[in-house]
């Protein structure tokens, strides 16, 4: 009887015992990636420019961002350190470099740089041009019309602060209400209207107010505004 009293308690005790569920891990967070944007590259007299930084989480959410400068000369400014986008000014002749940083909801960061090039401008001013410190030229080739529409040469350039454009060994046909734009692209869905063509031909000199940014109206252009006509233009450079 003894041993029979035994067994039946080592039967019971097994029966009773719980099974533990196993343990899954979870998995592990997935790191954020960060993109700096395209290098860049200004011409002095310009001194800023707009970094478009980006941070993407496959499985969350990018909760900051951090702009630092990593290598370079001394004097810049970084507007808005902690967004995505920021601007960078008071810039010098060189070579920059930037890092954006992320981070995202479970901690986890990532990086990436962009390299920023600062030059000086080497374009010599056509004969007959006005003093000043040229940032950007082109040649302006007759519109796809024919018949020698309009040519000649373009540049813009400073004097004393004052934004201009110049056109040099300039010749066009006539027609009515020519204007001369500085525009995003050649079919001028955006631009800047410098005023009514002066002369069919000669040099001639444009005022540009209001301190655009001609990084982004890249084309001058003579237009036709009565008819939407496109008489010639070029890409500034």
């Amino acid at each position: 009887m003894k041993k029979q009293f035994i067994l039946l308690i080592m039967i019971a005790v097994v029966a009773c015992k719980k099974e533990t569920a196993p343990v899954v891990n979870p998995s592990a967070n997935k790191l954020p990636v960060a993109n700096a944007g395209a290098d860049k590259e200004i011409v002095l007299p310009a001194s800023s420019v707009i970094l478009n930084g980006t941070g993407t989480d496959e499985d969350g959410t990018i909760i900051s961002y951090n702009w630092a400068y990593v290598s370079g000369p001394a004097q810049y400014n970084i507007v808005s350190a902690s967004t995505a986008q920021t601007e960078i000014n008071n810039l010098v002749k060189g070579i920059y470099q930037f890092q954006l940083k992320v981070t995202d909801d479970k901690g986890a960061m990532a990086t990436d740089l962009v390299t920023l090039k600062v030059t000086e401008n080497t374009t010599t001013s056509p004969a007959g041009a006005p003093a000043g410190v040229v940032i950007a030229s082109t040649r302006i080739v007759e519109g796809p019309f024919g018949g020698d529409k309009a040519n000649g040469d373009a540049m813009i350039y400073n004097d004393n602060g004052k934004w201009n454009l110049f056109l040099s060994d300039f010749l066009s046909a006539g027609g009515p209400d020519l204007r001369v734009y500085l525009a995003t692209d050649k079919s001028a869905g955006v631009f800047i209207d410098l005023g009514k063509l002066r002369s069919t031909s000669g040099n001639q000199t444009y005022a540009i107010t209001g301190n655009p940014a001609l990084s982004t109206y890249k084309y001058v252009i003579i237009w036709c505004k009565q008819f939407g006509v496109y008489f010639g233009g070029g890409e500034l450079k």
